[in-house]
């Protein structure tokens, strides 16, 4: 293994430590959109940022590690909650539309889709439209729950807060890209450099 690879080893296990860092302390940052009782957290945004910023592969494992880390125990669901039965349970449809939301933007970041503001926004939006279909979608199988009554308690209280939460994100990604790119993706493009 060359010392480049090492270090862009070293580099990727970093971002993902941190990935999944900033989403165990989003979860603990709540917030009131107006209009709304329902207290939202950062921590859907943690999520869909892993991957636009980290891409695919790597966004998609600092969630895994996320899931893995709570479901051995450890206090970094929602509320400080843990155990494999949070991703067995009713809510287990938004753990795992965490990771397809980080992968689907980190797929975007990839193929160069999140740079205009629009088209950020637009993947933001959809990334967190995941999360709360999954999570719907979950919902519905639980037998006291109808359609409506899983869409009134478990999707549209979040609505405008996945709303808010893509515009921030859009701002993130500006931000990253506008005061220093990835140095994980600055090593990638030294490594394809036709004069090495």
């Amino acid at each position: 293994m060359t010392e480049t690879q090492t270090r862009k080893g070293w580099l990727a296990g970093v971002g993902v430590a941190l990935g999944a860092a900033a989403v165990i302390l989003a979860a603990r940052i709540s917030f009131s959109i107006p209009g709304t009782d329902v207290l939202q957290t950062g921590q859907t945004l943690a999520v869909v940022l892993c991957g636009a910023l980290l891409g695919a592969r790597y966004g998609t494992a600092a969630i895994l590690v996320y899931l893995g880390l709570g479901a051995v125990g450890a206090p970094v669901f929602a509320d400080g909650a843990s155990g494999f039965s949070h991703l067995t349970g009713s809510t287990s449809g938004f753990l795992f539309g965490f990771l397809v939301a980080a992968w689907m933007t980190g797929a975007l970041r990839d193929a160069g889709r999140l740079d205009p503001w629009r088209d950020a926004l637009i993947g933001l939006v959809a990334a967190h439209g995941v999360i709360l279909g999954l999570g719907w979608a979950r919902l519905v199988l639980v037998p006291s729950l109808s359609l409506a009554t899983a869409f009134t308690a478990g999707v549209a209280p979040f609505i405008s807060g996945a709303l808010v939460k893509s515009a921030l994100g859009v701002g993130v990604i500006w931000a990253a890209e506008r005061f220093g790119r990835p140095r994980l993706e600055r090593e990638e493009e030294l490594d394809d450099d036709p004069m090495d």
